[in-house]
């Protein structure tokens, strides 16, 4: 029987995970699935472990990977797949047990270019740090908005292995070859740019594990630098903000920002609080009403301030008729 449903697995040196992993699937209350793990080059018993799992379970396949890293491991897992629904499955996190049943519903029941994700819970030794913990509340709050897709700039907003959508339509997209590092944050610009639906669950979808041996804490693909040049491209591609470009705030957000648009040859507006005379890039810093003279701007907010003073600016956008998401985005 043809799987209605396709995992994508890279792997590399995630034996010590790696059992826990697939046991987690194979307890999946739906069962019409099949994994499709890409060895990426292990050298540790990875690829003993897999091969003694399709073994026991045909609905676990296995292949080396004929290029390098998770991206070109991906698009061959996904060259490779047969189902109507595709997801990723990262080799050493965990699935609840409903989660297929339950995503593979809500899909089913979604409108075309709808992406399913949900809730997700770190878990991991040693005790999971305050940031991670920020983080996963954050993404978890965003996910029930009414627009996810307003904060896209500020953190990736779908977590990596967390998420379903319909083959043919990653397939019309190009799949995962033309994607740059890191790629989950690629993918989801993608979905982004191309009008996607997120459909967020309310149940916890994906343990993420944390560890000190992940790819992203490993790589330089996963470092913050990676994702802030990434995602500041990204906005100039999506947005196009031709004219009346505008960045605000002066901390270090803002100087690698403005250091990236100078570098692109990209007009700019800088604006903060309480402008200084000059900045490190040899741009005046505005005073922040100017802003109430330019039309149609497309605003980075290069700071997250406390809650109260948050409030005040997001009225103060509200008041000038800037829709955050539309108009004003933070970074």
């Amino acid at each position: 029987m043809k799987p209605l449903v396709t995992f994508l697995m890279p792997v590399k040196n995630a034996a010590p995970f790696l059992a826990q992993t697939l046991a987690s699937l194979k307890a999946q209350s739906y069962t019409n699935w099949e994994l499709i793990a890409i060895d990426d080059h292990s050298q540790d018993s990875s690829q003993t472990i897999l091969d003694n799992a399709s073994q026991k379970d045909p609905r676990v396949k296995v292949f080396k990977n004929k290029g390098a890293g998770i991206i070109p491991a991906l698009e061959q897992a996904r060259q490779a797949a047969q189902g109507t629904y595709l997801g990723r499955l990262d080799a050493d996190d965990l699935f609840p047990p409903q989660r297929l049943k339950i995503m593979v519903s809500a899909l089913s029941r979604s409108k075309k270019r709808t992406v399913v994700t949900g809730q997700v819970r770190y878990f991991g030794e040693p005790e999971i740090s305050p940031g991670y913990r920020k983080y996963e509340k954050w993404l978890n709050a965003n996910l029930t908005d009414a627009n996810p897709w307003k904060q896209v700039y500020r953190e990736c907003v779908v977590a990596s292995p967390n998420w379903l959508m319909r083959s043919r339509e990653l397939e019309e997209m190009g799949g995962f070859k033309d994607l740059q590092y890191p790629e989950d944050y690629d993918l989801v610009f993608k979905w982004y740019a191309a009008g996607y639906a997120l459909h967020s669950l309310p149940e916890v979808t994906l343990l993420w594990r944390e560890h000190p041996l992940r790819t992203s804490r490993q790589s330089e693909h996963y470092q913050q630098k990676a994702f802030f040049t990434l995602k500041l491209q990204r906005f100039l591609e999506i947005e196009s903000p031709t004219h009346n470009l505008v960045l605000w705030g002066e901390g270090a957000k803002a100087r690698l920002s403005a250091k990236f648009f100078k570098d692109k040859g990209q007009p700019f507006h800088w604006l903060s609080l309480s402008p200084k005379k000059a900045t490190p890039q040899r741009q005046a810093l505005e005073h922040y009403s100017i802003l109430e003279t330019y039309p149609k701007p497309k605003v980075l907010v290069a700071v997250y301030p406390p809650k109260a003073h948050r409030l005040k600016m997001e009225n103060y956008f509200r008041n000038l008729g800037l829709v955050e998401g539309q108009d004003w985005w933070y970074l």
